[in-house]
């Protein structure tokens, strides 16, 4: 389902109704128009009784006596409150409240009337909270993933009806809808929660409302509705994880026991030339952060570099191929929900920079595109403890690997792994280096995840 802007009056008109030529005009509201307030007046302290025979006369039971209230009033006076309810089509409970409001008229004054709204609709247990009925309408690629996140939350299986119409204007290809009845639960509504993780799952969808009688319709999308991100909900973990990664890392650290949550804080980070925040991925006990990443880019590269500068309270361990390409060699049989997919092991060109220093300029001049050089962890580094030393084959120092790709490699060094490093690029200030990992027949993993080894055998 193509982005429809839910602001722009033409766009939108023309979207709302193909929708409503295809699906809404055959829903039929199953609501009823309420007219539902709560009546708050001051009587005198000598006329509650009489009060309390009006609420009995006419058969209300919901009512209350605010001997509490914090009000300026005469000390010989008394607020008290009612609720008036009743469908607008119902005249005879219409003529009811009218005869009541008629005879508390006499004893009452300061009347103030307020409308039903989320901050009171629990003053009274017989107030209406049933919020009708929602209608989620989405493309029908989605069908599955909307069983499971309905199934999620409200925990039944839902009737899905097919509509069988295209569009390519909209890129629709099939169209599936669905009914919830739309109750609140923990200050939220179920449509909101349902579409709160339609949104995070990239799931294009609207919807029909059925309240008071009518429908309202409402637009909820997102530019780019694609999916080969993977972002989706994932039944065995009820979460909407960025990418099936991303949800197999879930899945090892359940399976060897190590408690996470998923994105939940960011971080600021700025320099000379970037400012922004940083959401990770996964966090650990012990202030420890696990990114997960299927390539590197120059964004998640300097902000993977700044936090580890400007947040140092907290260790932050990154996680790309070279390390999943392990980790999905010793799951993938073992977790029955892995998702499966090809891992294709990554070479990298990263910059060797420091290159123009008095006591290197000798070496320098004698690298060559194809040489190979090495690549040597300096944790003691005064300057950077993520810092990577570029070495020629006799160990006479060529430069250092640039700070943004030290921050990544010097956690995998750390752990034993090894790279080819072949020159690639030759420039006054700079060196391409291309980095390729050479003993993947060495499983190695962080200590965290170590416990492998007795889990899987």
């Amino acid at each position: 389902m193509r982005y429809v802007d839910p602001y722009m009056g033409e766009d939108r008109q023309e979207f709302m109704t193909f929708i409503y030529e295809n699906i809404g005009k055959y829903l039929k509201s199953e609501t009823v128009e309420m007219r539902a307030r709560i009546v708050t007046l001051t009587i005198k302290k000598e006329n509650l009784s009489l009060f309390k025979q009006l609420m009995d006369k006419y058969y209300i039971r919901s009512y209350k006596v605010l001997e509490e209230d914090k009000e300026e009033i005469d000390s010989d006076k008394i607020r008290v409150k009612y609720l008036e309810q009743y469908p607008t089509s119902d005249k005879k409970e219409e003529r009811r409240f009218d005869k009541l409001s008629d005879e508390l008229y006499d004893i009452g004054e300061d009347y103030t009337f307020t409308s039903i709204t989320y901050q009171n609709m629990d003053e009274f247990d017989e107030i209406k909270k049933g919020e009708g009925y929602a209608y989620f309408i989405l493309g029908k690629q989605h069908e599955e993933d909307a069983k499971n996140i309905v199934n999620h939350i409200l925990g039944l299986d839902i009737d899905i009806n097919h509509v069988d119409v295209t569009s390519e204007k909209y890129e629709i290809n099939g169209l599936v809808w669905f009914k919830i009845p739309n109750f609140r639960v923990n200050n939220n509504s179920v449509s909101y929660n349902i579409l709160c993780l339609f949104m995070d799952s990239k799931i294009n969808h609207c919807i029909y409302y059925d309240r008071d009688g009518k429908f309202t319709f409402d637009i909820r999308m997102k530019e780019n509705d694609s999916r080969q991100s993977q972002v989706k909900f994932r039944n065995d973990l009820k979460m909407v994880f960025n990418s099936s990664w991303e949800a197999n890392i879930a899945r090892v650290l359940n399976y060897l026991g190590v408690k996470w949550e998923y994105e939940k804080d960011s971080f600021p980070l700025t320099s000379e030339n970037f400012s922004g925040y940083y959401f990770p991925d996964f966090f650990l006990e012990g202030n420890t952060i696990l990114e997960i990443k299927g390539f590197w880019d120059v964004d998640s590269l300097k902000k993977v570099s700044l936090f580890k500068e400007q947040h140092n309270n907290y260790t932050l361990l990154t996680l790309d191929t070279d390390m999943y390409y392990t980790l999905d060699k010793l799951f993938r049989d073992i977790i029955p929900e892995w998702e499966h997919g090809s891992v294709v092991i990554k070479k990298e060109r990263v910059p060797v920079v420091g290159i123009t220093r008095p006591e290197r300029r000798k070496f320098v001049s004698e690298v060559n595109i194809g040489d190979e050089l090495l690549i040597k962890r300096d944790a003691g580094n005064p300057f950077d403890k993520n810092a990577i030393l570029v070495l020629n084959k006799d160990g006479n120092s060529i430069g250092f690997i640039a700070k943004d790709w030290a921050s990544v490699y010097s956690d995998k060094l750390d752990v034993g792994m090894k790279y080819k490093a072949i020159v690639k690029k030759k420039e006054p200030k700079v060196i391409k280096l291309e980095l390729e990992r050479v003993n993947f027949d060495e499983d190695l993993l962080y200590d965290f995840i170590k416990v492998i080894e007795s889990k899987s055998n």
